[in-house]
């Protein structure tokens, strides 16, 4: 989940519907920078492609407080979505050790080539409950 700090580039995106706008710096910027593929059953059922920025590289430019949330098993993690257009945003680490990041659906981000990026498996199905 880290992170190098010498060449951080600023991507926007946001939910189908346009309700939600973010920004975020990343770095390195894409497609160095690696993305999780997780086999969980929420990561496979939203179509998560994870990043991990740090929280405070994440500027909201709307919609905040129109965002739905869901959590489970175990409330360690909070999903966030619209609830207009149903895009998975990200999932907020607000109770764990990862709490100083966010992992954002880089599918929601502008202008990326998906088929670019560089992918790390992660098997979270072995961690999670059945659903």
């Amino acid at each position: 989940l880290s992170q190098r700090e010498d060449d951080p580039r600023t991507y926007t995106a946001n939910c189908h519907c346009g309700q939600f706008k973010y920004e975020v710096k990343l770095s390195p910027p894409f497609p160095e920078h690696q993305i999780a593929s997780c086999n969980c059953s929420i990561c496979r059922w939203n179509g998560y492609l994870l990043a991990y920025p740090l929280r405070d590289n994440i500027k909201i430019l709307r919609g905040e407080d129109q965002m739905a949330k869901y959590s489970f098993n175990r409330h360690k993690a909070t999903h966030v979505f619209c609830p207009t257009c149903g895009s998975s945003v990200w999932i907020d680490f607000n109770n764990q050790e990862a709490k100083d990041v966010i992992g954002i659906n880089v599918r929601l981000i502008k202008g990326i080539d998906l088929d670019s990026l560089k992918f790390r498996f992660v098997d979270g199905a072995s961690h999670s409950g059945a659903y």
